[in-house]
């Protein structure tokens, strides 16, 4: 019984030790206030380069399956700078002689790598 008194005192002042007033409430708040500025901040910088992001991630899907795909096909290496460059009459013209079901999933991957950015 001794044990459970002891247990009982050290739980008590561990665990419903009242909150302390003042200066612990105030760190609290601004800790609070300070994750929420860097929350917002990071946010912006997402929005910021939300097209950036889109057009990145079409230009890695695009180059995934070219690489896999056409790694052997006449004019791979060139249409691959023309999708990172964003030169679309230049990667349409490259992919052209490719077979037409290979050449159609490139260009629709790739249509997002095309489009204009807007800062």
């Amino acid at each position: 019984m001794i044990c459970h008194a002891f247990y009982a005192r050290q739980v008590s002042r561990t665990y419903l030790a009242p909150i302390p007033s003042g200066a612990s409430r105030g760190r609290r708040v601004s800790q609070l206030s300070r994750t929420w500025y860097l929350r917002k901040l990071v946010e912006q910088a997402r929005k910021a380069n939300e097209g950036r992001d889109r057009q990145r991630r079409a230009q890695e899907a695009a180059y995934g399956f070219m690489s896999a795909v056409t790694g052997n096909l006449a004019g791979f290496e060139e249409a691959i700078r023309a999708l990172f460059a964003a030169d679309r009459a230049r990667f349409d013209e490259l992919v052209e002689p490719w077979p037409p079901d290979v050449r159609d999933h490139a260009r629709k991957l790739a249509a997002g790598a095309f489009a204009v950015i807007v800062e």
